[in-house]
């Protein structure tokens, strides 16, 4: 009698969250610039750059004909200036209905073009331009009239790379490096110009940005404020945080009598 492998990976959850809760009490937030969590998976993430706001909240998502609200950490970093590149760390938990979608070619988490290694995992890297007019941290730098006004026109290029399958498909790590939209980048695809060294220097900027380590061994009570509101546009960040979907129904073995 065969079982599904969804069953196998509840069972598998269950007993990694026990020994978690067992050696230590659980947080998440934010220590001295660092995004970390010592509920799995525990990790520690930092930027280069310096923290811009961090906070937590709880976006909503469209999954299915019903809204669900995964509970996420968001650290920002770098300068408030239009001119100054910018660092996006978050560690979003999906809720106990739904589950992460793998990066694949949909944005914002694809087309997938490379795997980074960070902390000994691999990332799915992608990238794209961003727009102000639909951007969630664009109200970080702009007034909401700028926004209206010339939001179609102010652009950034983006370097992801996102972690979907943390705890079995549970919780996702996303780290995102933007620029300002570079004069070399003209009208054609962004694929036109993945191999040229001006695109090959800014991945590497983008890598070299983060730092993450797949642990949390200091015993640091991180600091959870909620987001302000004025901060980030909600409307726009359930759809920057990627893809959830319906957990497949548990499959009960059957009966042999």
């Amino acid at each position: 009698m065969a079982l599904s492998s969804h069953p196998f990976r509840m069972l598998v959850i269950a007993i990694c969250c026990t020994l978690t809760m067992a050696c230590a009490p659980l947080s998440r937030g934010f220590v001295q610039g660092e995004l970390l969590s010592s509920a799995y998976p525990p990790v520690t993430i930092s930027s280069t750059l310096p923290v811009m706001v961090e906070g937590k909240c709880s976006p909503f998502m469209l999954v299915d004909s019903s809204y669900q609200f995964p509970e996420t950490w968001i650290a920002v970093y770098g300068e408030r200036s239009l001119n100054a590149p910018m660092a996006i760390a978050v560690y979003s938990v999906a809720t106990t209905a739904t589950e992460w979608r793998d990066a694949d070619k949909l944005p914002p988490d694809g087309p997938v073009i490379s795997s980074v290694d960070f902390g000994g995992s691999a990332f799915a890297g992608s990238i794209r331009l961003v727009s102000a007019d639909t951007d969630p941290f664009a109200p970080l730098l702009l007034s909401p009239e700028e926004i209206k006004e010339k939001g179609s026109e102010i652009k950034w290029l983006a370097q992801r790379f996102s972690l979907a399958s943390a705890n079995f498909w549970e919780t996702k790590i996303i780290l995102e490096y933007r620029e300002p939209a570079p004069e070399w980048l003209g009208s054609l695809e962004l694929s036109a110009y993945m191999t040229t060294p001006e695109m090959r220097a800014f991945m590497d900027r983008a890598a070299k940005a983060f730092s993450v380590s797949f642990s949390c061994d200091e015993p640091r009570i991180p600091r959870a404020p909620y987001l302000p509101k004025e901060a980030i546009n909600q409307r726009y960040l359930g759809k920057f945080l990627g893809e959830l979907v319906m957990k497949p129904e548990m499959m009960l073995p059957l009966d042999d009598d």
